[in-house]
């Protein structure tokens, strides 16, 4: 089954990049326009991973992820950073956006795995 990626982020020239890479990788991918659409996509959609770019600035961060908490608290959310990671507790992984695709498609796997672990019963 392939896994449904939401990536979010204000630069869409690196967000479409982005987002041909994850789509070699396998992953469908979907990119709202708006914060608006990201939530509704996330609430109507089996979304396996969100990935929150770099330009997208921290307070609006702190309120998609709180949002997305909300609605999906089983999915698993990556920021890529810039100039270093902070301390966001509502992240499950930070990766450097200058860091290579390999580098994304290593997390996203780490997550979903992380995911899937949870879920077993014991």
């Amino acid at each position: 089954m392939i896994k449904k990626i939401l990536t979010v982020s204000r630069d869409r020239t690196i967000l479409l990049a982005r987002n041909d890479v994850l789509a070699i990788a396998g992953f469908s991918v979907s990119s709202p326009r708006t914060p608006a659409e990201a939530v509704h996509i996330l609430a109507t959609s089996e979304v396996a991973v969100i990935v929150l770019g770099h330009s997208v600035p921290k307070a609006e961060r702190e309120e998609l992820c709180g949002q997305f908490r909300e609605i999906r608290p089983d999915v698993p959310i990556i920021v890529l950073y810039d100039v270093e990671a902070e301390d966001d507790e509502l992240a499950d992984a930070f990766v450097p956006a200058h860091a290579g695709p390999e580098v994304l498609i290593q997390a996203i796997q780490l997550c979903l795995r992380e995911r899937d672990s949870k879920r077993r019963p014991a």
